[in-house]
């Protein structure tokens, strides 16, 4: 009996030795940390100063509503972001920090909005002291390759740049009001411009005829970092030049609408003059200006029934057919001269035709 409980317990033991060895935990071993690479680690350090960054000024137009009297409409405050996206800043680096030292502003022109800054960017690989940077500084970049020494410089520039950004802001804000009167011409110039005449411009331009000052030539107007400078600057030359482009888009849109008007109306006239030439044919005596569908231009110089001997001059070259009868185009306008004339290109002939009365209309040029 003894020995039979000396045999079960030296199972037991046994037993729990074997589930002791068999349930032992597994120790599991952190997974080591990777090591990032000195790009990947610039990069980082970047994106993460870029939201610090950008936080404090992703709301600026919420900011200027706020300090703007409840009861002023502010519809037109964002148009205030022509200047502000086209504001630059000279960024210094001084004793190994860097600093805004100047401020530089770009021209409207006739749609209301600034001229694509002329300046050419810096390179950082040639000096590392000097960064271009935007308002609002949200849009702040630099698109060169990404290396681990841009990656720190734009890196640093943000960090060192905030306070002086933020007390830039703090001032803007007390000019709220001006803010919103320069966006409010803002917005004037672009309902005078009328972008139903888009190419309107261009137009004036293809005829060298004078619109605007042709302020994209202007170098940049650049002031000492400061709100105040910066906002006399906008107060005393950019509105008035918006003022400036109001008034002179206002008189070259109604210029040009009384024109096309005018065009309109004699391309109506002449499409019947072409019609009544086809169904009432024998109208025509010696001496009389005719010209046919493929704008040939010249003068009857025997009338016989419905036989015409016509002798052709000239021929309007490059436009639609039956120009002369209802396809005088916008293009054709002649901006220097009187409101109802036009322009076109032409060839001189000398072409003497036997023609049918149904295949000419009278019509009225000058070679």
């Amino acid at each position: 009996m003894y020995k039979n409980n000396n045999r079960i317990m030296l199972f037991f033991i046994y037993l729990i030795a074997i589930l002791s060895v068999g349930c032992k935990s597994t120790q599991v071993q952190p997974l080591a940390k990777k090591q990032l690479s000195p790009l990947e680690s610039a990069k980082k350090d970047y994106l993460d100063s870029y939201k610090e960054f950008n936080k404090h000024f992703a709301n600026f137009k919420g900011e200027l509503e706020q300090a703007l009297p409840e009861n002023v409409d502010k519809k037109n405050i964002d148009k205030i972001n022509s200047v502000f996206y086209r504001t630059e800043f000279d960024v210094v680096r001084i004793n190994g920090v860097y600093k805004i030292t100047d401020i530089y502003i770009s021209h409207f022109y006739e749609k209301g909005s600034q001229y694509t800054n002329s300046r050419k960017g810096m390179d950082i690989y040639k000096s590392d002291s000097r960064f271009l940077l935007r308002l609002p500084p949200n849009s702040f970049n630099y698109k060169r390759r990404e290396d681990v020494l841009l990656l720190k410089h734009k890196t640093q520039v943000m960090q060192d740049v905030t306070p002086q950004m933020l007390a830039f802001k703090k001032d803007l804000l007390a000019h709220a009001d001006k803010l919103l009167e320069i966006a409010n011409d803002i917005q004037k110039v672009k309902d005078s411009y009328n972008y139903a005449y888009d190419n309107l411009y261009d137009i004036y331009k293809k005829n060298s005829a004078e619109w605007i000052i042709d302020w994209s030539s202007k170098p940049l107007i650049k002031v000492d970092f400061s709100a105040s400078s910066y906002m006399t600057v906008l107060a005393e030359e950019i509105q008035s030049e918006l003022k400036t482009l109001q008034a002179k888009n206002i008189k070259h849109v109604d210029d040009y609408s009384k024109r096309k008007m005018i065009i309109d109306e004699l391309n109506e006239m002449n499409y019947l003059v072409w019609v009544k030439g086809k169904s009432q044919p024998g109208q025509f005596k010696k001496g009389d200006n005719v010209c046919d569908a493929h704008n040939k231009m010249g003068f009857i110089e025997d009338a016989n029934g419905n036989k015409l001997k016509v002798l052709w001059v000239a021929k309007v070259e490059d436009e639609k057919p039956l120009f002369w009868f209802g396809n005088i185009g916008y293009d054709n306008i002649n901006l220097n001269g009187e409101l109802n004339s036009f322009k076109y290109a032409y060839t001189t002939i000398n072409e003497i035709r036997w023609l049918t009365s149904n295949s000419v209309g009278q019509c009225s040029f000058d070679i």
